[in-house]
């Protein structure tokens, strides 16, 4: 987490936005559904688009790779920001394009959004990422890429 922590550091002011249409209110309280947010080794990419450095794993495939350190949680990263939880993570891309984003509540009754801040090294390569959730509960967030796919559950507490 230590090089996506240093990586998110490291963007550019400037940054885009993917954002979710319909995004609504709802009600805090987090969904019944179990939320396996574990980053799980034996589910990494078998090809990962770097080597990976200090525990870090690839999730995804094509060119499009969510990255995390293993034995962590991806919600263990979430906080409670300007009246809504926010996370920071990393992506990888092989693609030219940042991916499509979708972030929605495992219950399907709220979405959330996705903001990209550019390193100065453009893309392809490492895209520092904040998801927006604007409440507690199971996330599945999906990176869709030109090639590839990522997709992750985050527990939101």
């Amino acid at each position: 987490m230590l090089a996506t922590t240093a990586l998110l550091g490291t963007s550019s002011c400037g940054g885009s936005s993917t954002l979710n249409p319909g995004a609504h209110n709802v009600s805090a309280q987090p969904s019944s559904v179990a939320c396996d947010d574990l980053i799980d080794a034996a589910k990494a990419s078998t090809s990962p688009p770097a080597p990976p450095q200090g525990g870090q794993v690839y999730i995804g495939s094509g060119d499009t790779f969510f990255m995390g350190s293993e034995g962590r949680r991806w919600g263990e990263n979430v906080d409670y920001y300007d009246g809504a939880f926010q996370m920071k993570i990393g992506i990888y891309t092989l693609d030219k394009e940042p991916p499509t984003m979708s972030i929605i509540r495992t219950d399907g009754r709220a979405n959330g959004r996705a903001e990209f801040a550019p390193t100065a090294h453009g893309l392809p390569g490492p895209l520092p990422t904040v998801l927006t959730f604007p409440s507690a509960g199971c996330w599945r967030v999906e990176a869709h890429g030109a090639r590839g796919s990522a997709t992750i559950l985050a527990r939101v507490r």
